[in-house]
C-alpha cells in the first residue's frame, strides 16, 4: 500500500482511500465523506489530468476511440487497489466493476461527465452522459431519438449516448427538467428519479424533485404518462395516470401522493425566463427562489409558515422580490453575499 505523508500536519493520507473516493465522486455514487476528500486532495488533481491526459491521447490518434479499450483502462485503474469497502451498496458496487469515466468537462460550471456501463455477461457496452448544471444555470438538450429537454438550475440528467437496441429510452433525473417526448409506443421513454418514475410514448411534461427538498412534482402538460414509485421506496406502493394540466406531488415528510389539476404552462415557465406562483407557501417560493437566482435564504422558524403568494417573476432582481415578498409578510432581510436572511419584522 502506497501511503503519502503531510509533512506539515504529520498526517498520513491513505492513497487507496482517496482513488475510491476519487471513482466514486466521479460516478455519481459518492458520500459527504468522499466529496471532502476529492476536494481536499492534491493527489484527486492528479488522478484526473492523468485520465485526462490519456484521453487527449487517445482521441488524437484515434479519432472514434474504442469504449471497450477504454472500459478497460479503467477498469485497471480501480482495480489496482483493494475492492471498495463491503458496506457500498449493491449498485455502488456494479458500478466500481462495470463503468468507467472516459471524459469529464467543466464549462462555465455546467458538467459533462461521459462513461461506459460494461455489463458482466457479454452485452455491448451503453455509453452513458451526465449532464450537470449549477445554480442559476439552464441547459437545453436534444437526445439521440429527437427528444428535447430543458434542464433547470442545480440539477443532473444521466441518458444512453443511442438508445438504439433498448427496451425503453430511460434516464435519471435529480432536480428539474422539462420534456418533450419524442413519440413511439415501441419504445417509451422513462423518466427516473428519486421518488418517481415516470413514463411516456409521445408526450411534454415538467419533473421536479431535488434530493432533501419536501415535495416531488410531475406537471402534465399534453399527452399522457404513467407514474409509480421506484422500488424499495419508502411509500406504499403507487401507480396512476396524468392527463393534461394534472399535478402528481410526492410530500416526503409523510410519504403520500396527491393529485389535481393545474395552469401547466405556469410551472414551466422557469424555461421562458418566469417564475409564476399560485397560491404558492413561502418556503416553496424560497426554494424556488435559491434555483432561480443562485442564493440561499435563512428563514427564522416563525415565518416558515407564514402566507401564500400569487406572483409572476420575470427580469426581477432578488432586491425586488424581497420588496414584493415584505408587502404581504411582514420581515426583515439582511443580503451578505450569496446568503439571504429572513426575520420577523419587529
Amino acid at each position: 500500500m502506497r501511503v503519502l505523508v503531510n509533512k506539515e500536519k504529520n498526517e498520513t493520507v491513505n492513497l487507496k482511500e482517496i482513488k475510491h473516493s476519487f471513482v466514486r465522486f466521479f460516478f455519481g455514487i459518492d458520500s459527504e465523506e468522499d466529496k471532502r476528500k476529492v476536494m481536499d486532495s492534491d493527489e484527486s488533481t492528479e488522478m484526473l489530468k492523468e485520465q485526462w491526459e490519456y484521453y487527449e491521447d487517445l482521441r488524437q490518434t484515434q479519432p472514434s476511440p474504442d469504449h471497450q479499450k477504454i472500459y478497460v483502462r479503467l477498469k485497471s485503474f480501480i482495480d489496482s487497489e483493494k475492492p471498495l469497502a463491503p458496506q457500498l451498496s449493491l449498485s455502488a458496487r456494479l458500478y466500481k466493476w462495470y463503468s468507467v469515466a472516459a471524459t469529464i468537462i467543466l464549462l462555465a460550471g455546467i458538467g459533462i461527465l461521459i462513461f461506459t456501463d460494461a455489463l458482466p455477461f457479454g452485452d455491448e457496452p451503453v455509453t452513458k452522459i451526465v449532464q450537470r448544471t449549477g445554480k442559476a444555470q439552464q441547459l437545453h438538450l436534444k437526445l439521440s431519438d429527437g427528444t428535447e429537454l430543458w434542464l433547470n438550475g442545480e440539477s443532473e440528467l444521466t441518458y444512453p449516448e443511442s438508445f438504439t437496441g433498448l427496451d425503453t429510452r430511460s434516464v435519471n433525473l435529480t432536480g428539474e427538467a422539462f420534456f418533450k417526448v419524442k413519440a413511439s409506443k415501441s419504445q417509451p421513454f422513462v423518466v427516473n428519479t428519486g421518488n418517481m418514475k415516470v413514463e411516456a410514448t409521445g408526450t411534454a411534461f415538467n419533473v421536479m424533485d431535488y434530493q432533501d427538498e419536501p415535495i416531488a412534482r410531475t406537471v402534465l402538460m399534453e399527452g399522457k404518462v404513467d407514474i409509480t414509485n421506484p422500488e424499495r421506496h419508502p411509500s406504499r406502493d403507487f401507480k396512476t395516470s396524468l392527463t393534461n394540466n394534472q399535478m402528481l406531488t410526492y410530500h416526503t415528510e409523510d410519504k403520500t401522493f396527491s393529485k389535481k389539476f393545474v395552469n401547466a404552462r405556469q410551472h414551466s415557465s422557469w424555461r421562458e425566463g418566469k417564475l409564476i406562483f399560485d397560491n404558492a407557501p413561502l418556503m416553496e417560493v424560497i426554494l424556488r427562489l435559491e434555483h432561480w437566482y443562485g442564493i440561499d435564504f435563512h428563514v427564522n422558524e416563525n415565518l416558515k409558515k407564514s402566507n401564500r403568494y400569487t406572483m409572476k417573476l420575470e427580469n426581477d432582481s432578488i432586491q425586488e422580490v424581497l420588496r414584493i415578498l415584505k408587502m404581504t409578510t411582514p420581515m426583515g432581510y439582511k443580503i451578505d453575499g450569496n446568503d439571504i436572511y429572513l426575520t420577523e419584522k419587529e
